[in-house]
């Protein structure tokens, strides 16, 4: 039973629970055909793709053949790649795709990062793609990720569940490095500590982070978060920024849009995060961060298919004030039968129209 315990106090402390905002789950992987429209770099195009999935005891492949072809001018783009892929074994595993939802620690540094999440189309393409690995035993988990665009990242915790405190105690170490620079970020560099104390299991857990950048600043986060039973989680932390401090730099948004460092020397504030899951199986969610005169606010909510529609919409505000704001909708219309429809759509700085991505189709199941 102690074992058990530990495992599970293990698992629990090495991400933040908020997740948010949500994503819409990948359909389970089918031999499909896909047409559509879709715009790559600003330009209005034809898409077609066709994926498979290939199994071999623990291994899972699925590659798949896009193209792209501009309505009116610029030349085709046509890719061949792995979409996804997982090898599983007792030891761990390693999984290769558009990683979603990627948090390391408590998200001082690196929170619900989205290795697809930017441009020049909402197509997935080889440049949105990344492999985690990770191994776990009894007392500690050892876990890695690069992406298709140069960022690398890693955490290793340590789990002791005999303390004088008489709770279980995990401590951690987060590394993130990005040496080329996307979407107008610069190459930057960040370290976190933490440590955790699931007093309450995942009902309950304490922790305290503290995090730099190599170019800009430091940070401390005291906080707490839990789950129950999947239908409520909650988040709340306080933190001190300094040197101009941007907390989870490496984020939702940080392959579309710019991270402004501010210049402040000093902001104390904090971060509220609440959602739930409600009977049918739809999802609300918000998140809050204050600092001084900086704010950031997330609205989330997907919605479980109503007459075969699934809906996810996501408001993105990043920090610092003023940063480019993100809507995120997503609508999958899914009958029965082997057809579905999809619409993706996405656009940052409303005023201007900076950013706008979208796609929009049909898919083909092959019957199996």
């Amino acid at each position: 039973m102690k074992r058990l315990i530990l495992c599970l106090c293990l698992f629990w402390t090495s991400a933040a629970v908020a997740q948010i905002p949500f994503s819409l789950e990948p359909e389970t992987s089918k031999s499909s055909l896909s047409f559509g429209f879709a715009n790559l770099d600003s330009r209005d195009s034809v898409k077609a793709s066709y994926s498979d999935t290939y199994f071999y005891e623990g291994l899972t492949v699925e590659p798949v053949l896009q193209l792209l072809l501009p309505v009116t001018s610029g030349a085709a783009h046509g890719s061949f790649f792995i979409k996804k892929a997982s090898y599983e074994t007792e030891w761990g595993s390693v999984k290769w795709g558009r990683q979603k939802q990627v948090t390391m620690g408590q998200g001082l540094l690196m929170s619900n990062y989205d290795s697809g999440f930017g441009g020049p189309t909402t197509e997935l393409t080889p440049d949105k793609m990344a492999a985690i690995a990770s191994t776990t035993t009894e007392w500690s988990k050892v876990e890695a990720m690069v992406t298709a665009r140069g960022l690398l990242a890693g955490r290793g915790s340590l789990t002791f569940s005999d303390t004088p405190l008489g709770t279980p105690i995990a401590i951690g170490l987060t590394a993130v490095r990005e040496s080329s620079g996307v979407a107008g970020n610069f190459g930057q560099s960040g370290m976190a500590y933490d440590i955790a104390f699931p007093v309450g299991g995942e009902f309950l857990t304490g922790y305290i982070e503290y995090s730099e950048l190599a170019q800009h600043g430091n940070a401390t986060g005291l906080g707490v978060r839990g789950d129950f039973f999947g239908f409520l989680f909650y988040k709340a932390e306080l933190r001190e920024l300094n040197n101009g401090f941007v907390p989870a730099y490496f984020g939702k948004t940080y392959e579309l849009t710019p991270n402004a460092l501010s210049s402040d020397t000093k902001n104390q504030g904090g971060i509220f995060a609440l959602g739930g899951t409600l009977n049918d199986g739809t999802k609300i969610g918000v998140q809050y961060e204050r600092y001084g005169e900086l704010d950031a606010l997330t609205l989330s909510s997907s919605f479980t298919p109503v007459a075969h529609l699934q809906t996810t919409i996501n408001y993105i505000r990043p920090l610092p004030s003023g940063s480019t704001p993100v809507l995120d909708l997503s609508l999958h219309y899914k009958p029965d039968g082997p057809i579905s429809w999809y619409c993706d759509y996405k656009v940052s700085d409303f005023g201007g129209i900076n950013n706008r991505f979208y796609g929009a189709g049909m898919v083909y199941y092959f019957p199996q």
